[in-house]
């Protein structure tokens, strides 16, 4: 009861927000009724981490909660932490495309330990404050309860804090504005690198202009699969950047031919160890390419994958299907998926699949690597890319290094997805259709992500000078382990 009353406890607000449209309490339960119905009916994973009972509690509190008027950002704010009580990292409550705010915060932000500082500066007055400054307090709002309100209101699998922490460090500029009112301008305290403190005002800018102002820099690589040799200690180091295709010059690259010719360039190379990194990597669509060539015995990523979904729920009005599930309205849905993907009906709402990607039987892929493997993780490392992680780990084929995964240890609820839109504030609630359970062992805590052998936690020296002491870590563990052999 007590971790209820923090979680959904009002986040205060300062009165310099700007007055807005504000839905009645009738709106408002209407609304909830609607949200509340669509995860019962349609979230395969709604009850994974939380029991029934716990669930009813908090939707029970909620709704009793809603007496009163309230804005959009306001709601918002009553509904997220629901997501992310329940702990699906896939599901988001956002508002409405044509809703959402053009008055940003001109600033690119790091965040380490509840403190902010300047990664660039994105207004037209670039000296008034520059990068490595750090940003104490955003329109009255201090920075540490700005990101305590943020860590409550973002979603994410199970019970970790990796992925919310490391979604705030790169996406605070897009993300602060879904949960708080902006304003023309902002009013920002500011602590200089040599202790100066000061207060200045930002004028807001829209995302276009962000847009213009950030063009002019250096293109961001655009491959998905890059590697480099550390010939002195034997080493490849591979970093994987997405599970997914990618184009160079127009042109298609994918993602297996690519992985096929960089483990023959390793082969050749006869290096003795193999760091891979999936620090930032937020999935895609075939990890278990990567995982056969760890693996010398024929496997299967899920044990089972679920998805409940049925035209007879009440609920089932309001859902605006993803494109690739619209064959949820063929007559033969209990028979196949697309990609002759099998599916056998176990009750009115619940479906278990075969055939899928996910539950296909997967060969090794040679050449096989042999020698000793080590895994950079961090919080974005999430979804697809956990779910490599964690079958690594179970299959005892690699050392972690780093931080817990963003994703959960056990697989979770993502693929196909539905849309709802809350009749009268127009919010989005985003639900993911399928739960995969991984085939792994069961030596992690549900709830968790892969846990490091080796705990590196990035510094704040990393994020303001650009430095990779993960890395140099995993180097230098190497290189003792080379000593040591000799």
């Amino acid at each position: 009861m007590k971790i209820l009353l923090i979680l959904f406890s009002s986040v205060v607000i300062p009165a310099y927000s700007q007055p807005t449209q504000k839905f009645t309490a009738h709106e408002l339960q209407e609304d909830f009724k609607i949200f509340r119905g669509s995860l019962e009916d349609f979230h395969p994973g709604l009850y994974w981490y939380r029991s029934n009972e716990e669930m009813n509690e908090v939707f029970d509190r909620v709704q009793t909660s809603l007496t009163v008027p309230l804005t959009e950002k306001e709601f918002i704010r009553t509904l997220a932490p629901v997501i992310s009580f329940f702990g699906c990292g896939h599901t988001w409550i956002v508002p409405p495309e044509n809703g959402r705010s053009k008055k940003l915060l001109p600033l690119k932000l790091m965040l380490h330990n509840q403190r902010a500082f300047c990664r660039a500066n994105l207004s037209d007055d670039s000296l008034l404050i520059k990068p490595q400054d750090e940003i104490l307090s955003i329109n009255g709002i201090s920075m540490d309860s700005l990101v305590s309100s943020l860590m409550r209101f973002l979603p994410g699998d199970g019970f970790i804090t990796t992925g919310k922490s490391f979604m705030l460090d790169n996406y605070f500029t897009d993300l602060y504005p879904q949960y708080f009112e902006t304003t023309d301008e902002f009013k920002l305290k500011i602590k200089e690198p040599n202790g100066h403190k000061k207060e200045v005002t930002l004028p807001s800018v829209s995302s276009e202009q962000i847009a213009l102002n950030t063009g002019s820099k250096k293109m961001a690589d655009p491959r998905n699969l890059t590697l480099q040799f550390d010939e002195g200690i034997s080493t490849a180091i591979l970093k994987v950047k997405r599970f997914f295709d990618w184009k160079e010059a127009g042109k298609t690259i994918r993602f297996e031919s690519r992985l096929q010719e960089l483990f023959d360039s390793i082969d050749s190379a006869a290096v003795d160890n193999l760091t891979i990194d999936v620090r930032n990597n937020g999935g895609g669509k075939v990890p278990w390419v990567l995982l056969s060539y760890f693996v010398d015995e024929e496997f299967v990523l899920a044990r089972q994958a679920d998805f409940i979904f049925s035209k007879k729920s009440p609920y089932y009005q309001y859902q605006k299907l993803h494109p690739a599930m619209r064959f949820l309205n063929r007559k033969w849905l209990h028979t196949w998926l697309p990609g002759s993907n099998k599916m056998k009906k176990k009750n009115d709402y619940t479906y278990t699949l075969t055939g899928l990607f996910m539950t296909n039987p997967y060969k090794p892929t040679k050449p096989q690597f042999k020698g000793a493997v080590y895994i950079l993780t961090n919080g974005g490392s999430f979804s697809a890319t956990s779910d490599f992680v964690a079958m690594m780990k179970s299959n005892r084929v690699a050392i972690m290094v780093g931080e817990e995964t963003g994703g959960g240890y056990y697989g979770n609820t993502s693929m196909e997805r539905s849309f709802v839109t809350l009749p009268n504030t127009k919010l989005m609630l985003e639900i993911p259709l399928v739960r995969h359970q991984l085939n792994v062992n069961p030596d992690v805590e549900l709830g968790r992500g892969v846990e490091p052998d080796y705990y590196v936690p990035e510094t704040l020296d990393d994020k303001l000078n650009n430095t990779n002491s993960q890395l140099e870590y995993v180097l230098d563990l190497i290189k003792s382990e080379n000593n040591l052999k000799d």
